[in-house]
């Protein structure tokens, strides 16, 4: 398995409150992996209760691997909403549709903290 930066496995959180965990970027590639990691939730529960290419993340990814693995912070939000790190990939487990709404509040969550921090949203 692929040893993420600072990202400890966690438990599932099931309440849609993990965005909680992150704190303000301070610096602009913490800023730029939380807006792909808000791209991410977004596409997740939109398109991938019905894409599975939405529920998978390739670590080999160069955009993945340097904007993204480089946040221990975020890789970690990310595991605590649902990803799993395969080794390979960060693959979202359990089912999309069920989890919608809190897959929804999360990225409500991130843009009110990009929002606070000067970074314009993208609402849907």
């Amino acid at each position: 398995m692929l040893r993420l930066p600072g990202a400890a496995p966690s438990q599932l959180n099931t309440t849609g409150d993990a965005f909680a965990s992150l704190a303000r970027p301070r610096t602009g590639a913490a800023m730029g992996a939380m807006k792909i990691a808000r791209t991410i939730l977004r596409n997740l529960f939109t398109k991938g209760v019905e894409d599975e290419k939405y529920r998978t993340l390739s670590l080999t990814n160069p955009k993945v691997a340097e904007k993204l693995l480089s946040q221990p912070s975020v890789v970690g939000f990310l595991l605590n909403v649902g990803f799993e790190n395969t080794g390979e990939a960060l693959t979202f487990r359990g089912d999309v549709g069920s989890q919608v709404g809190r897959l929804s509040q999360e990225y409500d969550g991130l843009s009110a903290l990009l929002s606070a921090c000067g970074c314009r949203a993208h609402w849907l």
